[in-house]
């Protein structure tokens, strides 16, 4: 079972569990309730607080005003919720987003399968970097040096630690806004 790997970091305040039940899949927030905060896919996938992402992705993704943030990898992408029916993924580290699927209902039992594995999610080269570099804390993750914008490579040797924000912050600095090209 997909949770029952869950590591939580924080709880979800009744709050913001109210404030975000309108905008958001009632499948998310019921993970919230009972789980919060924290990480699932030892460690790939972190089910964060969208108040804690909204302003940086505002300011990274040229949808960020329309998108609520809902998730962050293990290589700083974040994924979304938009339109209220949309699951996307920016991946600033290559420059782009796209989208994961149409709606939040299977999504879950997708994550558990491996579906977005291959696609999506990139558990090799998370999984030889732990090996390498050790696990991350929730607000890290594994950063390209040189980034791959800059000639960098995707191999575990090529990667360092850092802070989520810092990295996606650093990386609209060289490259501009996720999806300003449109």
């Amino acid at each position: 079972m997909l949770f029952d790997g869950f590591v939580q970091e924080s709880a979800a305040s009744g709050a913001l569990c109210a404030r975000f039940s309108p905008l958001l899949p009632p499948a998310l927030t019921a993970v919230w309730q009972k789980y919060g905060f924290g990480t699932v896919l030892d460690g790939y996938l972190k089910v964060v607080n969208p108040e804690d992402y909204q302003d940086l992705l505002q300011d990274t993704y040229a949808l960020g005003g329309e998108a609520i943030p809902i998730f962050a990898t293990a290589f700083a992408d974040l994924i979304t919720w938009e339109k209220g029916r949309y699951i996307r993924m920016v991946k600033y580290r290559e420059g782009v987003f796209q989208g994961v699927a149409a709606g939040f209902d299977f999504f879950w039992e997708d994550v558990e399968s491996g579906a977005f594995d291959a696609r999506f999610f990139d558990l090799e080269l998370y999984q030889a970097a732990v090996r390498r570099w050790g696990p991350l804390q929730f607000g890290q993750c594994f950063c390209f040096v040189p980034l791959l914008g800059l000639g960098g490579r995707k191999e575990a040797d090529c990667l360092r630690k850092g802070n989520i924000k810092e990295q996606i912050e650093l990386i609209r600095q060289f490259f501009g806004r996720v999806g300003d090209d449109l």
